[in-house]
């Protein structure tokens, strides 16, 4: 596979020559590939939320048919008279 080559403007420059200087991070190199891993996981945290989401979807397609409940205002009238 062939390096891939990337343009960073100004600020992502900075960033990076920042984290480099701090110690934190042997190389650009270094600094770009903590990104990707952590972008990694923030795509695999959100892929987990969305099957998440969509399972509870199904299972309340599943459950049977809608049911007509109360509207948000008269929840809030009922907690307010409760207080």
């Amino acid at each position: 596979m062939q390096p891939s080559r990337i343009s960073l403007n100004e600020k992502q420059n900075a960033l990076i020559e920042r984290l480099v200087r701090s110690g934190r991070f042997t190389g650009p190199n270094d600094v770009v590939t903590r990104g990707l891993e952590l972008l990694a996981e923030h795509e695999a945290q959100a892929d987990a939320f969305i099957f998440g989401l969509e399972r509870e979807i199904d299972a309340g397609l599943a459950s049977g048919p809608p049911e007509a409940m109360e509207s948000a205002e008269a929840m809030l009238a009922t907690f307010r008279r409760q207080r």
